[in-house]
């Protein structure tokens, strides 16, 4: 088990993203979901989800190629940043370098089509624009029970039992520390970070949307803040 206050910062800085990695690194085999059969006896399976910007992860994969460590990176259509079409040669660039990159799917739960329909319309846009297969997804927002369907669309959900088992989930969404359990309890780990959070000096995490969105007209920035959950 982890003295989890001991090995997850308060501070969000590069310094201490690189300490933890560090730390984590003595205890877990870090592994891509598409490596699970790993005979690792503990496994962590770092993920990062692209909600703002994919700029802001650049800094976080520097720490990650320092420790020879490879994460897994999951990347919206359509974000108030970004959109796939943008992020064409960064995909090519991150496989080149050996991370992984799949979907990160948002469901409209306004949308008279099925979450079925959904997902495959943003998946044949997402391979269209890169060229590339993702062979896993992650819902942004989970709606329900989503997280523990097994697949869509032949896509595999990384939430799901068939890609990491019986596993921890720690999580830095909305700027906090999400445990599943205290302290980690479980074989295996899913770290799941977004890299908007993360700084040279820490910054308070609604400062750094406001900050990432400052130059953006003001429905930009109130569209972050509520894709992210927060209110002001």
């Amino acid at each position: 088990m982890f003295n989890t206050k001991f090995c997850f910062p308060d501070q969000w800085t590069f310094a201490n993203y690189s300490k933890l990695l560090s730390d984590l690194k003595k205890c877990y085999t870090f592994l891509s979901f598409s490596d699970n059969d790993s005979s690792a006896k503990r496994k962590i399976f770092l993920r990062h989800d692209i909600d703002v910007h994919p700029n802001f992860l650049d800094p976080l994969l520097e720490v990650e190629t320092s420790l020879d460590i490879r994460s897994d990176i999951y990347l919206l259509n359509e974000s108030p940043l970004y959109t796939i079409e943008d992020m064409a040669p960064k995909v090519t660039d991150l496989l080149s370098n050996g991370f992984t990159v799949n979907l990160h799917f948002e469901y409209d739960k306004n949308s008279p089509d099925s979450y079925e329909a959904q997902h495959l319309v943003q998946l044949e846009r997402f391979v269209n624009v890169t060229g590339h297969q993702p062979k896993l997804y992650t819902d942004h927002k989970p709606r329900g029970q989503t997280h523990v369907n097994v697949s869509c669309n032949e896509l595999i959900n990384a939430h799901s039992a068939n890609v990491n088992g019986p596993c921890d989930y720690i999580s830095d969404s909305r700027g906090q520390w999400n445990h599943s359990n205290h302290p980690l309890k479980k074989s295996h780990l899913m770290l799941l970070t977004h890299p908007i959070w993360w700084n040279q000096e820490h910054v308070e995490p609604l400062n750094c949307l406001l900050r990432a969105s400052q130059h953006h007209e003001p429905h930009i920035q109130q569209s972050l803040l509520h894709r992210l959950t927060f209110r002001r």
